[in-house]
């Protein structure tokens, strides 16, 4: 009696048990094979945030169907007012909420391209505060003074607090300070007390903390969305708690931090944090989100250390 063979299935990097082999089933780039994955090098979460954001989605084949068009508003308000991408649109939002940014602040921008949010802000911070964007990819021609753009890997942070060190030292920007006087300055308080210090507040306490402690860091990152809803709120929450750990080495104290995230069953892994860093923390999703989207902003304020 002859017996059939079976031949083994070929093993592939899928396996159900746990989340994160249902992420690094994705596919990455021939140039990124060579990337040590997050869980082999077993280090902190900004390699494991660079690894997710080093992948792309398996490219969808093309039906021949036309897709669904949707009509944004926002888009097109967008382009009508200069803005490079409808986010402005929530930034201005969360501001109008929250009023987190005020004249003469220092806020660091992280994933800045293509640059919609720093024309916001370089609105909100006026001549007298400083705008510093960072993102991988190379952002050009927004014609703001206040606005310095650094092109690099956010989660690499010696080269940063070198580009945030000489921001301050620029001699214009001392210049227009040289006037104010140090013993004005009064004792830091939550939010709800150095509102009432006005404008003047702000320009005063930017001069004094370190050169490259900025008052309000601002995230709009995000990885490659995968269609797995699970898949992408898991990376989202991951991505984030990379961010907070950025924002332990450039957002000073009582500082203000903002993030996207993509609301799951995981995002207790990201709250957690952030109640231990933060006083208060605040929920919101824009006008500007889509209704179909899962993504909101964690506004964050009064850091404790």
């Amino acid at each position: 009696m002859s017996t059939i063979k079976s031949t083994p299935k070929k093993l592939t990097r899928t396996r159900r048990h746990t989340k994160l082999d249902k992420i690094l089933a994705w596919e990455v780039p021939k140039k990124q094979k060579n990337i040590r994955t997050a869980r082999d090098s077993g280090s902190a979460p900004q390699k494991k945030a660079r690894d997710i954001l080093a992948m792309t989605p398996k490219k969808k084949k093309k039906t021949g169907k036309p897709q669904y068009i949707v009509r944004d508003d926002y888009f097109y308000e967008a382009k009508r007012l200069g803005y490079r991408a409808r986010s402005a649109f929530k930034l201005l939002d969360i501001q109008e909420k929250y009023n987190i940014i005020r004249t003469g602040m220092k806020v660091l921008d992280i994933a800045s391209a293509p640059g919609s949010w720093l024309q916001v802000l370089a609105k909100m911070v006026g001549p007298t505060g400083i705008i510093a964007g960072v993102d991988i990819q190379k952002i050009e021609g927004l014609g703001y003074q206040n606005v310095h753009v650094f092109q690099g890997d956010v989660f690499v942070t010696e080269p940063i607090i070198e580009f945030l060190k000489g921001i301050h030292d620029n001699k214009e920007t001392s210049q227009k300070r040289s006037n104010l006087n140090e013993e004005w300055v009064p004792k830091w308080g939550v939010q709800k007390k150095y509102d009432e210090w006005g404008t003047e507040w702000w320009v005063q306490r930017t001069i004094f903390s370190e050169v490259y402690k900025m008052d309000c860091i601002t995230s709009d990152i995000a990885a490659h969305t995968t269609g797995q809803t699970g898949v992408d709120q898991y990376r989202s929450v991951e991505l984030n708690l990379a961010i907070l750990d950025i924002a332990d080495i450039f957002l000073r104290k009582w500082g203000t931090l903002v993030l996207k995230v993509f609301v799951g069953e995981d995002i207790d892994d990201l709250i957690g944090p952030i109640k231990a860093r933060y006083t208060v923390l605040h929920k919101c999703k824009p006008k500007a989100c889509r209704e179909r989207s899962f993504e909101e902003y964690f506004v964050c304020q009064g850091k404790k250390d």
